[in-house]
C-alpha cells in the first residue's frame, strides 16, 4: 500500500483512476482546481488548489511516496504553456523536497519538441523537466483515450444529432490508436508496482488503429445517423473556437492538435510491457455517450 498524490484528480482519467487506487488499497490524496467533483468515492483526501502554486503542490505531495501526474489535460482554453509547462515544474519542485519515490507522468504519444502544435510541444517540455528531475519515474505515452466523459465521443455524436454536417481538423486521416481509459488506469496501477519500467518512457495503445474519420463513421453506425463530413483546415477551427457552440467542444485546441497528428505504436505493446490485453474501443463506443460531465 502507499500514500499516493494526484493532479487533476477531478478529471476525466482521474474520475476511472481513483476508485481504482483505493480498491487496491492504496491511500489516495487528489488536487482539484474547480470545486466540482468528480472522482467517484469519498474514500480519498481531495485539496482545491492549482498545481502551478508552490504551495498547493507541497501541500499535495507531502507525506506521500508516489505522484501521478495527471493535470493539466485537453482543458479548452488554457495557456498550454503556462498550465502545462509551469504546472509540471511546480508539482516536481514539491516531490523533490517531500521525497517522492516515484513520478507517473501522463503524457501522450504525439510529444515531441519540433510539433507545430502548442499542446505538444509542452507535453514534451513537462517529460523533459520529469526526466531532468533526477526522481524514478515513469513516463506514459497513451495515444486517443475514450470513455464516458472523454470529451470527445460525446461532442462528436452531438454534432451527428444537432447539425447537418461534421467538422474534421484537416483531413481527418491522421491514424490514432484509440485506448479504453479503464485500460489506461490499470497501466497507470501497474506502473506504480512495477520497478522493470522505471526510468521509462511507455506508449499506450489498444489493439487497433482509427483515424477521426472512421470513429465519426463508427459513432454513426451506433447512432444510426450519418452526416457529411466537412475538412476544415485546423487554423481555421482555432480561430472560429470562439463562436463554435459548446456542443462542438471536441474541436478545442488541444483536441484538434490531437486529432491531427499520428499517434500510433505497436498494437501489441500493452501486452508485450504489462501483461494483459487491451480491449476494442468499438463494442464499448456506446457505453461512451453518456452525458460527457468531465469535459
Amino acid at each position: 500500500m502507499s500514500q499516493i498524490a494526484v493532479t487533476g484528480a477531478g478529471g476525466f482519467v482521474g474520475h476511472h483512476l481513483i476508485p481504482q487506487l483505493v480498491s487496491a488499497g492504496h491511500q489516495v490524496r487528489g488536487l482539484v482546481h474547480e470545486q466540482r467533483l468528480h472522482v467517484g468515492t469519498g474514500a480519498v483526501e481531495i485539496q482545491h488548489g492549482d498545481v502551478r502554486q508552490a504551495e498547493s503542490a507541497r501541500s499535495l505531495v507531502d507525506g506521500c511516496t508516489v505522484l501521478i501526474h495527471l493535470a493539466p489535460g485537453l482543458t479548452p482554453d488554457a495557456d498550454l504553456e503556462d498550465v502545462i509547462v509551469a504546472g509540471t515544474d511546480s508539482v516536481i519542485k514539491a516531490a523533490e523536497h517531500a521525497g517522492v519515490e516515484r513520478i507517473v507522468l501522463v503524457s501522450c504519444l504525439g510529444a515531441q519538441a519540433a510539433s507545430r502544435f502548442p499542446f505538444y510541444a509542452a507535453k514534451w517540455k513537462a517529460e523533459q523537466l520529469v526526466r531532468g528531475s533526477g526522481l524514478p519515474y515513469v513516463i506514459l505515452r497513451p495515444s486517443l483515450v475514450l470513455g464516458r466523459g472523454d470529451g470527445l465521443t460525446a461532442p462528436l455524436a452531438s454534432q451527428l444529432r444537432s447539425f447537418p454536417l461534421v467538422l474534421m481538423p484537416g483531413k481527418g486521416t491522421h491514424r490514432q490508436q484509440p485506448i479504453d481509459v479503464d485500460d489506461l488506469v490499470r497501466c497507470i496501477v501497474l506502473a506504480i508496482e512495477r520497478d522493470d519500467v522505471l526510468n521509462e518512457e511507455v506508449s499506450v495503445g489498444g489493439p487497433m488503429f482509427v483515424t477521426p474519420r472512421e470513429l465519426v463513421d463508427l459513432l454513426s453506425g451506433v447512432l444510426g445517423i450519418r452526416k457529411p463530413k466537412v475538412a476544415i483546415p485546423s487554423t481555421w477551427l482555432a480561430a472560429a473556437g470562439g463562436v463554435i457552440p459548446r456542443s462542438v467542444g471536441a474541436l478545442s485546441p488541444a483536441r484538434i492538435a490531437q486529432l491531427e497528428t499520428e499517434s500510433t505504436s505497436s498494437p501489441g505493446i500493452v501486452e508485450s510491457i504489462f501483461g494483459f490485453a487491451p480491449q476494442s474501443v468499438i463494442p464499448r463506443l456506446g457505453s461512451y455517450l453518456a452525458a460527457d460531465t468531465l469535459s
